[in-house]
């Protein structure tokens, strides 16, 4: 069991180049993994004072080199690991190794299969055409390690780093930790169900609410319509009533001229009416000598012509 994680840069083809912000990362690292091609011995050596170092012999590797084996294995945080530089060394029983790491190619890989992972962490030396260049840091854990793929990236203030980070299981754990896995996915389903359920009861009795403010200040509405619509009426009726006495009023003033031997034309332009409407009332009032103010407004076919001009 690991009383603490473990921090292992693993780097690849850094021939003669030891970037500074390569070097940046390995301080923050426990142990060096190098899978060959340090293309000169002062990197080895520099890499070796300061910290563990685990390393293979490259292709481009000379003399110097041979006391380097070709293929490394060791075990480190709990994990079985197996180093070669080219992957074509990599023997065909790998037996139990968790971790086969790799290089040469100046490429970044990564791949976990059948409770494996296979890395190669491309390179942070000099770049290959138009290959990124990048490491890998491997925390290492008991339940399994955390791979963080460092690219080193061109920006407007030099290199930049780019991260992306995923999880490795060990096989003996991977079970449990799907387990784990699945149970935090249920839970996570749970909340979510519970936290939908809730959002939709919200919503329900928002929408209901509403549309009982809606009924009731609808059914206000047609109160205040009725209310308003039985006043208008009565004051209709009101107007009507005063206009009406109006009208008896101006047709018994009429009558009551004309009986005196006013003239038509005069009581017209006295009153402000039209002669046609003081001539009809006088024709009325001849043919119909008993009829009142009242019957001789029945007998007008058009009341609005008594309004003054």
């Amino acid at each position: 069991m690991i009383s603490e994680p473990i921090r292992a840069a693993v780097i690849s083809d850094t021939h003669g180049l030891l970037r500074p912000e390569v070097e940046k990362i390995l301080q923050s690292c426990d142990v060096v993994i190098h899978a060959g091609d340090f293309d000169n011995q002062m990197v080895y050596h520099k890499l070796k004072i300061k910290r563990p170092l685990y390393a293979v012999r490259g292709n481009n590797d000379g003399e110097w080199a041979e006391q380097l084996p070709l293929i490394r294995r060791f075990a480190l945080g709990g994990f079985s690991f197996l180093l070669v530089h080219d992957q074509e060394d990599i023997p065909q029983d790998v037996k139990e190794a968790q971790v086969i790491i790799f290089g040469h190619s100046h490429m970044h890989f990564q791949r976990q299969e059948n409770g494996r992972l296979w890395l190669n962490p491309g390179s942070c030396g000099y770049r290959r055409f138009t290959l990124p260049l990048s490491l890998v840091v491997l925390t290492l854990e008991d339940e399994g390690c955390e791979i963080e793929s460092i690219f080193l990236e061109e920006g407007e203030d030099g290199l930049m780093l780019r991260k992306e980070s995923s999880w490795f299981s060990k096989p003996e754990k991977a079970k449990n930790h799907q387990e784990n896995r699945q149970e935090k996915l249920k839970e996570r389903e749970k909340t979510e169900k519970k936290e939908k359920s809730e959002k939709k009861e919200k919503s329900e009795k928002k929408e209901k609410t509403e549309k009982k403010e809606k009924t009731e200040k609808k059914e206000k509405t047609g109160e205040d319509k009725t209310v308003s619509g039985l006043r208008k009426r009565l004051r209709e009726r009101k107007n009507e009533g005063i206009r009406q006495r109006d009208q008896l009023f101006v047709i018994a003033k009429i009558m009551r001229l004309l009986r005196r031997g006013a003239q038509v034309e005069w009581v017209a332009d006295n009153m402000r009416l039209d002669p046609a409407v003081v001539e009809m009332i006088y024709r009325i009032s001849v043919t119909h000598p008993q009829a009142d103010a009242h019957q001789i407004l029945d007998k007008l076919e058009v009341n609005h012509l008594l309004e003054c001009r």
